[in-house]
């Protein structure tokens, strides 16, 4: 919330009868709600570790074209006083949001992902996310209401709410709603069973299939030897070491083992977290080589050396290893979660709309 005001997301969520969520313990998630307002369904919060920025998703029926809803809203003057509004590009080809539903083969699908780099007005058929980011303070809440409230009014000219039916199907559902991958949805208890048998038919489909790990592994050994090359040279140049370069050679690694691996599991994960500290040491090698080679040129650029230094440092001064190692390990978490096995069975919680935040 903003340092000067007067409500509390606690405050906001009440008045306009959603679900609240507090920020979880240490920051793993950030402080978010989620429910029905005026017919559309809404989840709004915050995004980020440095980088904040605050996000808002307004969902409703499948109806006109997203490339119309978008340059309708940019044509609204009642929202030109938004932040980055007149910035905003005119109507282009709608592509999916990475946190909203989208259809496929008539199974309602939600990913929940971060919005964290995306485009600041997203469109798709059936909602709109709108993110403004924060670098330097935060929006006092009194003022991001007053945006939200802008949007939904604006919406309403253009695409109708939400007439208490099951998105799928069409049954009544008595003002209800469900919580699917912390995204709100419409849908009645046969369809979310449908969802989740569908999610476990396709959880088993993937179980079947076999995971390559030898050719996994061999991409990922040379995506590890090309960012430890990377970190290195990094090093070298600028005679410092940076987090962020290990957390490049876990993407390498992760990319590359995913393609060639093509089905992840925890045996994967093990593989890269491996493949990633492997890169960092083989960089820290590479980097006194490289220093070896400075300080007696005759001796050209030879990597025998430069393990000969790494043991040497190793032995004599180990907390330097461990600086790098402390960045390894940094990487080792990213790949770990980037080579995690997928979930398809989805996360479905039952909300009711007459429950407020308390």
């Amino acid at each position: 919330m903003g340092m000067f005001s007067k409500s509390t997301w606690k405050d906001w969520a009440r008045q306009w009868n959603l679900q609240y969520h507090k920020a979880s313990f240490l920051g793993t998630s950030r402080e978010w709600m989620a429910g029905s307002y005026r017919g559309y369904l809404i989840k709004a919060g915050w995004l980020g570790d440095r980088n904040v920025e605050f996000y808002v998703m307004v969902r409703f029926p499948k109806g006109p074209d997203p490339v119309m809803i978008r340059q309708r809203l940019l044509d609204d003057m009642a929202l030109a006083d938004m932040p980055g509004w007149k910035k905003l590009k005119p109507a282009e080809s709608a592509k999916p949001s990475k946190l909203v539903a989208f259809a496929n083969r008539g199974v309602v699908q939600l990913a929940k992902a971060t919005l964290v780099g995306v485009k600041p007005l997203i469109l798709d058929e059936s909602s709109v996310v709108w993110t403004i980011p924060c670098p330097w303070r935060r929006p006092g809440v009194e003022k991001l209401q007053g945006w939200v409230e802008k949007l939904v009014v604006a919406l309403s000219q253009v695409t109708r709410p939400f007439e208490d039916r099951c998105e799928q199907c069409g049954r009544t559902l008595g003002g209800r709603y469900a919580m699917v991958n912390d995204v709100p949805v419409h849908l009645c208890e046969t369809c979310q069973q449908d969802l989740v048998q569908k999610g476990r038919m396709a959880e088993h489909a993937y179980d079947q299939t076999e995971a390559n790990h030898l050719v996994g592994t061999l991409y990922g050994t040379v995506a590890a030897a090309v960012g430890g090359a990377t970190w290195a040279l990094i090093a070298f140049l600028t005679e410092r070491m940076f987090a962020l370069v290990a957390i490049g050679i876990a993407v390498l690694v992760g990319f590359a083992y995913r393609l060639g691996a093509k089905k992840l599991d925890l045996a994967g994960q093990a593989i890269g977290i491996v493949l990633t500290l492997a890169g960092v040491l083989f960089g820290d090698v590479l980097f006194y080589a490289a220093l070896v080679m400075r300080e007696r040129p005759e001796l050209g650029f030879r990597p025998d050396l430069g393990v000969l230094v790494f043991l040497r440092v190793l032995k004599n001064a180990p907390g330097e290893i461990l600086f790098s190692l402390v960045f390894g390990v940094i990487g080792s978490i990213y790949v770990a979660r980037m080579l995690a096995r997928p979930k398809f069975v989805p996360k479905i919680e039952q909300a009711d709309e007459s429950k407020a935040a308390a």
